[in-house]
């Protein structure tokens, strides 16, 4: 079984070391075949004890370094003499979310040590180039002016590119995402997020819900909008529901509900076990009530959206 040093960019040394995971079906084992250390507890004793030891009903022994080596020379020497010793069910990944590694392991002569450095866009023109790649890898579609839109927005923070890549992605449902869309759902760090405020609607945090509904309005955001991705929530969450009362496992809730990413699914999953039944149909009866009045003008965007917040918060 080789050994893997994935070292760079956190959140591109992430997903290598998940898809390693998947590539040696790893993903799936007992929970006591993965033993991840760090910094805070790492000892070198522990490690080859735990890294020595064959899988309990499993093929493969999974050992994860995270953010231990660094600089250190003495540990990270060590740790090399062990590696073409381990046993062949034993998978390491070294994680080190930084550009420098030790020069111990950039230069090892370990014959089972794959080692692997990541580095995130560098300049504008390589942000713009892996928003597309990455956008295309994931089946998402994006204008040109909607990456350089979100480019803009979001700056260098993959992670924070990916996130508002998946809700962006679930609010076109499919079509393709425009700067138009980059603009109104999207915000720089010092505007209110539009998927926060609905996390807090949906989880009845009603401080937060009234201060960034107000905010959205203040700002001439569009109630439509706001109104449209709650119900596009709720659906989600009803469907979530269903499906989990079914017997629907992690994988199967992913694709019948045409989410790709763990971290949405998760999110729904979350949200749908804080509500029951019944205040769901409550949250779409008042949703629609609210609609409803701003569409007619029997009621202002405004007042109509307190009072949403006073009935389901």
């Amino acid at each position: 079984m080789p050994s893997f040093l994935v070292y760079g960019n956190d959140f591109l040394v992430s997903q290598e070391v998940q898809q390693i995971e998947t590539n040696h079906q790893a993903q799936d084992i007992l929970e006591g075949n993965k033993t991840v250390f760090d910094s805070s507890n790492f000892n070198l004793s522990d490690f080859q004890q735990v890294a020595q030891a064959l899988p309990f009903m499993d093929t493969i022994r999974l050992v994860i370094l995270e953010d231990v080596i660094k600089n250190n020379t003495s540990l990270s020497d060590s740790i090399i003499q062990k590696i073409d010793s381990l046993p062949e069910s034993t998978l390491l990944i070294i994680k080190e979310r930084t550009d420098k590694i030790n020069a111990s392991f950039t230069k090892s002569s370990s014959t089972t040590l794959t080692i692997k450095k990541l580095s995130g866009p560098r300049n504008g023109r390589e942000l713009l180039q892996w928003i597309k790649e990455h956008s295309l890898k994931h089946n998402i579609s994006i204008s040109p002016a909607g990456i350089s839109a979100l480019a803009d927005h979001v700056g260098v923070n993959l992670w924070n590119i990916n996130n508002e890549l998946e809700k962006l992605s679930l609010y076109s449902q499919g079509q393709q995402i425009t700067d138009s869309d980059v603009k109104e759902l999207v915000y720089s760090d010092e505007d209110v997020n539009l998927f926060n405020t609905i996390d807090a609607i949906i989880e009845k945090k009603r401080a937060i819900a009234f201060h960034n509904i107000n905010s959205l309005l203040n700002n001439g955001h569009d109630t439509s909008a706001i109104i449209r991705l709650i119900g596009r929530q709720l659906r989600l969450i009803a469907a979530s529901k269903f499906l989990s009362s079914s017997g629907a496992s992690h994988t199967q809730l992913k694709q019948q509900l045409g989410i790709t990413s763990n971290f949405v699914v998760d999110k729904v999953i979350s949200q749908s076990n804080q509500l029951s039944q019944i205040q769901l149909l409550f949250m779409f009866q008042k949703l629609v009530e609210t609609d409803q009045g701003i569409k007619t003008g029997a009621l202002d965007q405004t007042i109509a959206l307190d009072i949403f917040l006073n009935q389901v918060t």
